[in-house]
Formats: C-alpha cells, sequence, structure tokens
C-alpha cells in the first residue's frame, strides 16, 4: 500500500460510521461523536489543511480555529471541519 493511501486511510478511520449507528437520534449522534474525538499527530493536521491555510479556515469554535479536512473530504467527499485545540488544552 503507498505511504501516501495508508496515510488517508488513517484520518478517515476516526470518521467512518458503522451500520450499528444509523437510524439513531441526533442526541445520540451528539454523545458518540464526543466519545469519538480523536487526536492526530500535528504533522497529519497540517496534511488535512494544507498547512493551516487561511482559505481553508471555517471559523472560530470553542476550541480555537476550525479547519475543513481538505484530505478527507476530497475522499468522502463530505466536508468535515476540524478544531486546532492549543496544546494542553
Amino acid at each position: 500500500m503507498s505511504k501516501s493511501k495508508n496515510f488517508l486511510q488513517n484520518l478517515i478511520k476516526p470518521f467512518k460510521f458503522n451500520s450499528s449507528k444509523e437510524g439513531k437520534s441526533e442526541e445520540e449522534l451528539e454523545k458518540i461523536a464526543a466519545q469519538e474525538q480523536k487526536v492526530f499527530a500535528f504533522e497529519t493536521l497540517l496534511a488535512a489543511t494544507k498547512d493551516f491555510h487561511a482559505s481553508n479556515k471555517l471559523g472560530e469554535g470553542g476550541f480555537g480555529p476550525v479547519y475543513k479536512n481538505i484530505a478527507l473530504s476530497l475522499i468522502t467527499g463530505i466536508e468535515p471541519a476540524m478544531a486546532a485545540r492549543p496544546l494542553g488544552n
């Protein structure tokens, strides 16, 4: 498997939903999402946001800046967002 394909598959893994989660209420999905928050290496975040480019910044959230996850959107066709939380928080 190529290095870039492996990288992208690892990037997507935390966001995949399995069939047992289908049909759940929005409240249940929010609980699941809160439990499934992932921590990524800084290098992964750089790649997914194109070095935190300003054109990929969506706004500010409770944890800081929120960016489009470019790598994941190219693969899935969905535009997921990710918060870049400062270290130590």
